[in-house]
Parts: structure tokens; C-alpha cells; sequence
């Protein structure tokens, strides 16, 4: 092209030259790269949506300022469990504003098992910001529930069993309906949740265990402080130990962070699989054009200009392979967000760029194909000239 050209001169040119005229083996070495860079690219694209996404939704969903748990650890819901009358002595705490009083159970419905929660829907409603898909309110759901004896239920379990608000719930071994009041957004299980009101939990199920506590803190109250009382207070009781909102964000985006990390590792195996494949393509152009290169050096190509030139080349063919894994990464990203993840998990998630991650991936890849160059132009140094041009 004649930027190349204008740049680096006859090199430049030569360089630019020589791809098309063996396409035949360097269409292989960038069809592999641009199918390496643009899965890492639609990767990228779905974790970083991903992530973005959950992010949001703990900072919308985990709006409390302290959680009580009866063991330490944020995923033993269905083993340790707080007696009833825990609640009633939490509520004469004098800094606590108001107490939800969490439980859950898995049940079978239809050919599967779902999950059924519990949390007091007045409070939730006035204390708590519960993202929803249908309708827009989230008080507007909660409060209906609590009137028509009705639930929510997440976006998985309205996507796998095609339900919608205004439809009704049949709970195996309970012969009343429950109309459905909201559907809402749940990343923490994709096998399907339905959430009641905690009054309408106790009479379904005849159970008043509790799971776990969400404490709403009156204004100006300290958490060091109010995180020191309670576990004074209901530790060597309840053996309650206490959370903070900002512990359990921490640790969600901890665990899925940890849970994504071989991804970028498997990337990473994928980018250098093609970068080995453009040495190898090169390196046998080396072989195919001893004869054109010890031409080249007969006309007064230099050594230095000879490696450039190769360089050059794997550049190039870096370059355009990037561009064309964009382009794929992007479309396959829209697949897999959009149409993968839906039918897979049953939750939908926002499309977002992690434009640093990209940016750097693609300047790694660039600049590994181009070093990619080196190899291949150490063996066209090698190449003794009178031998080249008596052999042909």
C-alpha cells in the first residue's frame, strides 16, 4: 500500500507485495490468528459484559448495611439456620431501623428443582431496591404480592418455564395457585427462583427457620460499632456472625473473577498457537523464496533491510488478522450475549465494552506478530547467496 511504501520505502513496498503473491500459505496463518483473536476478543466482550452487569446488580441488590449469618461462610443457606425468635430480639435493638428475615428451600417443579425464598416484602419494598424486568417498581410487585397472596420470580424461572406476570404457580403438594406480581434479576442461580412474602412462606411450607438476617441500620450509626455489638450480643448465642455490604460485593466479584480467570488463560494458549503459526508460515515463505531473496541481496538489499522486511511482512499480516478478529469478535460476542447466554442460562445481561482489556489484548497480539517476524528473518540471514542462485 502506499503508506507502507511512503514509509519504508522499497522495503515497505516488497513487504506489501510478497503477502498477496503467497496467499495460498499466509490466507492459513491469518485465518488462524483472526480466529484466535476474535474469540479472545468475544471473551473479552462477554466476561466484560458480564462482570459489568453483576457488578451493577450486587450494588442495586445488596443495599443493606449488615447481614447476619448463622455460621461463617455466605453459601451454607440450606444447612445453618437461626431459630424464630432471633428476629423478635433483634428488633428490640436500639440502632437497628429494621430487620428482613431471609429463608429458602429447594423444591421440584416440573422436571427440575427451583428454589423458593422467603424476605418480608414491606421492608424490601421500602428499604431495599430489587432490579426488575416486569414492572418497572419493584414496590409496585412487592406490594401486590403481599395483597393477591402472590409471588416474584426471577428471569430464569420466567424464561425456562414461560411464565410471565399475570400467570399463576402451582407448588407440588399446595393445591392454591400464586399469581406471579413481578419478574426480576437474579445472577445467583439459573435454575429458576420464586420468592414469597414471608408470612405466605410460613403457612406454605409450616416453616419459620431463618437463613439469614439483612439489618437496616438507623442514620448515624457506625457499622464498626453496630458489627461489634451484634456479634457480642447474638455470637455466643446464635453463633451469628456478621457481614458487611461492602464484604459481601467484595466477595462476589472475588468469586467471579477467580471463576472466569483459566478463560484468559485459555486465550492466551489460543493467541500463542497462532502467533507459532505465523512463524511457521514465514518461515517456509523463507524456504519457497531463497532464490527471489538472494536476488534481492544480489541488487544491494542489506541484511537490515532484509529483516525489516520480514518483519514487515508479519506485521501486516498481523495487523489485517487483528482487524478481522475485531470484526468477529464482536459478532460472535453478540451471539453469545444475546442468544448463547439466554437460552443457556435464562438471564439476559448487558452489553458493555472493557475497552482497556481489548485495547491491550489487541496491541499484545499486534506486537507478538510482529516479533513473530524475527524468526524467520534470522533464517533469510542465513541464506548463502552463490549456493541459492547455482541451485536454481
Amino acid at each position: 500500500p502506499p503508506p507502507f511504501g511512503g514509509r519504508f520505502g522499497i522495503v515497505g513496498r516488497l513487504a506489501a507485495a510478497s503477502l498477496p503473491a503467497s496467499l495460498r500459505r499466509t490466507s492459513v496463518a491469518s485465518a488462524a490468528l483472526s480466529l484466535a483473536t476474535g474469540m479472545m476478543v468475544a471473551v473479552a466482550l462477554m466476561v466484560g459484559s458480564f462482570r459489568e452487569t453483576v457488578r451493577i446488580w450486587v450494588d442495586q441488590t445488596v443495599s443493606s448495611d449488615l447481614w447476619l449469618r448463622p455460621s461463617k461462610g455466605l453459601d451454607n443457606a440450606q444447612v445453618a439456620l437461626f431459630p424464630p425468635e432471633i428476629g423478635e430480639e433483634l428488633r428490640k435493638v436500639e440502632f437497628i431501623e429494621a430487620i428482613d428475615r431471609v429463608r429458602g428451600r429447594d423444591i421440584v417443579y416440573g422436571d427440575t428443582i427451583v428454589a423458593v425464598g422467603s424476605g418480608e416484602f414491606d421492608i424490601t419494598a421500602s428499604h431495599g431496591d430489587l432490579p426488575m424486568i416486569t414492572p418497572r417498581s419493584a414496590e409496585e410487585a412487592l406490594r401486590s404480592a403481599v395483597r393477591k397472596n402472590g409471588v416474584v420470580v426471577s428471569e430464569s424461572f420466567a424464561l425456562k418455564f414461560d411464565k410471565k406476570v399475570g400467570d399463576t404457580i402451582v407448588i407440588p403438594g399446595h393445591a392454591t395457585p400464586f399469581p406471579i406480581t413481578g419478574i426480576y434479576r437474579d445472577y445467583s442461580n439459573d435454575r429458576g427462583i420464586i420468592v414469597m412474602d414471608r408470612p405466605l412462606f410460613e403457612r406454605t411450607f409450616d416453616d419459620h427457620n431463618i437463613n439469614t438476617i439483612v439489618v437496616f441500620l438507623k442514620p448515624g450509626v457506625k457499622l464498626p460499632f453496630a458489627r461489634r455489638e451484634l456479634e457480642k450480643r447474638f455470637g455466643p448465642k446464635y453463633g451469628a456472625f456478621v457481614v458487611t455490604n461492602g464484604e459481601i460485593k467484595s466477595e462476589v466479584m472475588k468469586i467471579f473473577d477467580q471463576t472466569f480467570l483459566i478463560t484468559y488463560a485459555l486465550l492466551g494458549v489460543a493467541i500463542v498457537v497462532a502467533v507459532l503459526g505465523i512463524i511457521n508460515t514465514l518461515a517456509a515463505l523463507i524456504l519457497e523464496r531463497t532464490h527471489e531473496l538472494a536476488l534481492l541481496r544480489i541488487s544491494g538489499l542489506s541484511l537490515g533491510e532484509l529483516r525489516n522486511m520480514i518483519v514487515l511482512e508479519s506485521t501486516l499480516l498481523g495487523a489485517a488478522s487483528t482487524v478481522a478478529g475485531l470484526v468477529m469478535g464482536y459478532v460472535l460476542s453478540w451471539i453469545l450475549i444475546y442468544v448463547i447466554n439466554k437460552q443457556s442460562f435464562g438471564w439476559t445481561i448487558n452489553f458493555h465494552t472493557p475497552t482497556v482489556l481489548i485495547v491491550v489484548s489487541l496491541l499484545v497480539t499486534l506486537l507478538a506478530s510482529a516479533l513473530a517476524g524475527l524468526v524467520p528473518a534470522r533464517m533469510a540471514r542465513g541464506i548463502h547467496i552463490a549456493t541459492a542462485m547455482k541451485t536454481e
